[in-house]
C-alpha cells in the first residue's frame, strides 16, 4: 500500500506538469500493485446496481484508495477527450466508493462532452444532487455537533461540500443550456422507481411555483407530432408511427439516427427489460405486422427507440425532462404548454412537502374523470398498474360511492367499477391482468350476491352520454342538451356522485365556458343592466337545464337513505367533506340551475383535482354570483327558490374568489359598482362586504 501511495503521488505530479500519458501509465501501475484490473472490472459490473435513494455505504480504506485512482484516470481521459474511457473509469470509481462525489461529476462531464447530454442530466439529478445534499447536511451537522459526527458522511477537507455544490451548479448550467431547460429548481432529485426513475421534491413548493421550464426538443427526424394533439391514438399506433419514420434512418445509419440514439440515452425505457411484457408484446406484434422483416437485434433496437419517442412525446413535441415525472391520479404538478414559444412550464399545482413524489397526470381531462377501472386500463399503456391513493380508495366496496351502480336483481346500490371489458361479449374478452380481473368484467352484489355487470346496453348509453355537442352552441341549446343528458343518465341507475355525472357536468362546463366568456366581455361595456340585450342574454343562462327534474331528486333520495346519508355525512375523508357540501349547496338559496351545476361539478372533483387547475370553474362561479346579485330580482321567470341569498353569495365569493387573479377581481368589483345602482334590488351586499369576501382591504 505504501508503494502504491508513492506511485499515486508521482502520477499526480506528472499530471500537474502536463504529462497526461505519463500520469495514466503510473495510475495503471498503481492499480496493478493492488489488483487484477480486468477481474476487478468484471466483478464490479456483475454487482447489483446501487439504489441511489438510500444512504451510500462507507468504503474500506483500500476501496477508497482505488476509487481515487480510477477517478484520477477519469479526469486524465477527460483532458484527452477520450470521453468513453473517462466515464468508464468514473463508473468504476463510483462502484468502489459510493460516497465519492468527484467521479460522479467527472462521469457527468464526460457524458456531456461526449454528446450524451440528457443522460448526463439524469445522472446529475439521480447521483450528484443526493450526494452533494447529504454531504452538505453532514457538514452542517458536524459543525453543529462536532463531538457526534463520527457516523457522518466523510468529506475531503480539500474539496468540501460548498466546492462540490459550486462545481455541480456549474455543470448543471451547461446541461440546462444544452437541453433547453431553464429555472430548474435546486429542490428536485431523481430516485429509482419500478425499473425506472421518478422525480421527488427535497423542498417545499406552493401552488404556482415553477419547477422547471423546458423547450421542445429540436428533433432531427421529420415527425408530424401535430397528429397526436387532437386525435386519440393508442401506444402501439404511436410507436408504429415513429418506427416507420425511424426504420429508414436506421437502415442507412444516418446522422439523424445516430444523433437521436445519443440524445435519447437516459430517457425511459433505457432497455426493453424495463417495459412490461404485455406492452412489449402488443407493440412488437403491431410493428412486426407493418414493418419489413429485419434482423432480431435491429428490430429490438428500433422497438426501444420507438417506445422512447412514444413515452417522451407531449403536446406537439418531445419533452424529455417532463417525461421524468410519473403519473398520479391526484397530481401535484402540471405541464403548461405555450405553443407560441414551444415550451412547457412545469408548475406546482398543490402544496408539496420535502420527500413527496412529483406527479403529473398522463390522461386528458375526460379520461382522468372516469372511474378507476377505465383509468387503470388506459394507464397500463405506460407499463404500470396504478396503485395511487385515489385508485385504491376508489376500489373500496364500502365507501367508494362514485363507483356504485344498482344491482339488476335486487335494485340496491353496490360497488362495481366500469371497464370497457365489461361491455364485450364473453368470447371476445381478452386476458387481463390478475389485479384487474376481480372487477373488470363483473362482480357480485354486496346485498343479494347476484352477478353485476355494466353490460352492452349500459355501455352504449354511456357512449351516447359522452357524444360531443354538435348543435349551434348557445346557452339555451346547451340547457336543452344537458337536460337530455341528465334524463338519459338516470337510466344508468348509478349513484348521484358517480363519475358518470362528473363527466356529464364536465362536458357542460367545458361548452358553456366560451359562452360565459362572451357574456363577460359584453358586460364590461355595459353601463345600464336593464336594457333588453343584457336581459335577454341573462335570461338564456338562467334557463333551467334539467337539474331540478332529473338530478336533484336523486340527491333527495340520498338524504332520506340512512345508510348513504351516514356515509356522506360521517366520513372524515376529504371526499366526505365535499360530499357534505354537495348536499348543502344543491338546494334552495344557491341560485339558478346553471350555477348549481358548476357548484355540483366542483364538489364532485375537488377532492382529487388540484384547485389551482380549476380556475376557469372558480371564475365562472364568481361571474354567476355577480349575475344573480344584479339581475335575479328583475327576471320574472326566476323563482324565489332559484335565487341566490346574499349570505351564500358572499360565501361563494370567499371560497372561489381566492383563485382569481387580482385583475379579474378588480374587473368584477368595477362592474358590480357600476351596475348595482341601476338595479331594483333593495338589499344587496355592500362593496365593503364584497371586498372582504375577496379578502381585499
Amino acid at each position: 500500500m505504501e508503494e502504491a501511495e508513492i506511485l499515486k503521488v508521482k502520477a499526480n505530479q506528472l499530471f500537474a506538469e502536463g504529462d497526461v500519458y505519463g500520469a495514466i501509465r503510473l495510475y495503471n501501475e498503481t492499480l496493478n500493485l493492488l489488483e487484477d484490473p480486468i477481474e476487478t472490472v468484471n466483478e464490479l459490473y456483475s454487482r447489483k446496481p446501487r439504489d441511489y435513494s438510500s444512504k451510500p455505504k462507507s468504503p474500506s480504506p483500500i476501496d477508497e484508495f482505488k476509487s481515487i485512482i480510477y477517478s484520477n484516470l477519469s479526469h486524465a481521459y477527460l483532458v484527452l477527450k477520450d470521453f468513453e474511457e473517462s466515464w468508464t473509469m468514473a463508473e468504476i470509481a463510483m462502484a468502489f466508493n459510493e460516497e465519492a462525489i468527484k467521479p460522479v461529476l467527472r462521469f457527468i462531464e464526460a457524458k456531456l462532452q461526449g454528446g450524451y447530454s440528457f443522460e448526463a442530466f439524469v445522472a446529475a439529478l439521480l447521483r450528484a444532487r443526493p450526494l452533494v445534499r447529504m454531504e452538505t447536511e453532514a457538514q452542517t451537522e458536524k459543525e453543529r455537533h462536532p463531538a457526534n459526527s463520527g457516523g457522518a458522511l466523510q468529506t475531503n477537507p480539500n474539496h468540501n461540500a460548498s466546492m462540490n455544490h459550486i462545481l455541480l451548479k456549474s455543470i448543471e448550467k451547461k446541461l440546462q443550456d444544452e437541453l433547453g431547460l431553464s429555472e430548474l429548481s435546486p429542490g428536485i432529485e431523481l430516485v429509482p422507481f419500478m425499473g425506472g426513475v421518478t422525480l421527488v421534491s427535497r423542498q417545499s413548493f406552493s401552488p404556482g411555483d415553477v419547477v422547471f421550464i423546458e423547450k421542445k426538443y429540436p428533433t432531427p427526424i421529420e415527425a408530424d407530432l401535430e397528429i397526436f394533439a387532437d386525435t386519440v391514438y393508442g401506444t402501439k399506433e404511436i410507436a408504429l408511427h415513429f418506427a416507420m419514420l425511424l426504420s429508414r434512418e436506421q437502415a442507412t445509419e444516418s446522422v439523424a439516427w445516430r444523433r437521436l440514439q445519443k440524445d435519447f440515452c437516459g430517457v425511459w425505457p433505457r432497455a426493453l427489460e424495463e417495459v412490461c411484457e404485455e406492452v412489449e408484446a402488443k407493440v412488437s406484434g403491431h410493428l412486426r405486422a407493418h414493418l419489413r422483416p429485419t434482423s432480431e437485434s435491429a428490430f429490438r433496437e428500433l422497438l426501444v427507440m420507438a417506445l422512447r419517442c412514444r413515452y417522451n412525446c407531449f403536446h406537439t413535441g418531445f419533452f424529455r425532462g417532463c417525461a421524468l415525472a410519473n403519473h398520479g391520479c391526484r397530481a401535484n404538478l402540471a405541464m403548461k404548454y405555450d405553443a407560441s414559444r414551444g415550451v412547457v412550464t412545469m408548475r406546482a399545482v398543490d402544496h408539496v412537502a420535502p420527500g413527496d413524489a412529483l406527479l403529473v397526470k398522463y390522461l386528458d381531462d375526460v379520461n382522468f374523470l372516469f372511474g378507476v377501472a377505465h383509468r387503470r386500463e388506459l394507464l397500463r399503456a405506460w407499463g404500470f398498474w396504478c396503485d395511487c391513493a385515489r385508485c385504491v380508495r376508489d376500489c373500496d366496496p364500502a365507501t367508494a360511492l362514485h363507483e356504485f351502480i344498482t344491482c339488476q336483481a335486487c335494485g340496491a346500490f353496490t360497488h362495481h367499477p366500469y371497464s370497457p371489458l365489461s361491455a364485450r361479449p364473453a368470447d371476445e374478452r381478452h386476458e387481463v391482468m390478475a389485479q384487474e380481473a376481480a372487477f373488470s368484467v363483473g362482480s357480485c352484489c354486496r346485498h343479494c350476491g347476484a352477478r353485476v355487470e355494466w353490460g352492452v346496453e349500459r355501455t352504449n348509453t354511456l357512449l351516447e352520454l359522452l357524444a360531443p355537442f354538435v348543435e349551434e352552441c348557445s346557452a339555451r341549446s346547451l340547457s336543452w342538451w344537458l337536460s337530455g343528458r341528465l334524463e338519459k343518465a338516470r337510466t344508468l341507475r348509478v349513484f348521484p356522485t358517480s363519475w358518470v355525472y362528473r363527466l356529464v357536468f364536465y362536458l357542460y362546463t367545458h361548452y358553456i365556458s366560451g359562452i360565459i366568456d362572451e357574456f363577460w366581455t359584453f358586460f364590461q361595456t355595459l353601463r345600464h343592466p336593464m336594457k333588453a340585450p343584457a336581459l335577454i342574454m341573462v335570461m338564456q343562462v338562467f334557463t333551467p337545464c334539467g337539474l331540478q327534474n332529473f338530478y336533484s331528486p336523486l340527491l333527495d333520495e340520498v338524504r332520506e337513505n340512512p345508510l348513504f346519508n351516514k356515509l356522506m355525512n360521517d366520513s372524515d375523508s376529504e371526499e366526505g367533506k365535499y360530499y357534505r357540501g354537495l348536499l348543502d349547496e344543491s338546494g334552495e338559496g344557491m341560485g339558478c340551475e346553471t350555477l348549481r351545476v358548476l357548484l355540483i361539478f366542483w364538489h364532485l372533483i375537488a377532492s382529487f383535482y388540484p384547485s389551482q387547475e380549476l380556475w376557469e370553474v372558480h371564475r365562472m362561479i364568481c361571474i354567476f354570483v355577480l349575475l344573480h346579485l344584479i339581475f335575479q330580482e328583475n327576471l320574472a321567470h326566476v323563482e324565489a327558490k332559484e335565487q341566490l341569498t346574499d349570505e351564500n353569495a358572499l360565501k361563494l365569493l370567499q371560497r372561489h374568489g381566492a383563485y382569481l387573479e387580482f385583475k379579474e377581481i378588480k374587473r368584477w368589483l368595477n362592474l358590480y359598482q357600476t351596475l348595482k345602482p341601476h338595479t331594483n334590488v333593495k338589499h344587496s351586499p355592500s362593496m365593503g362586504a364584497v371586498k372582504k369576501a375577496f379578502k381585499l382591504k
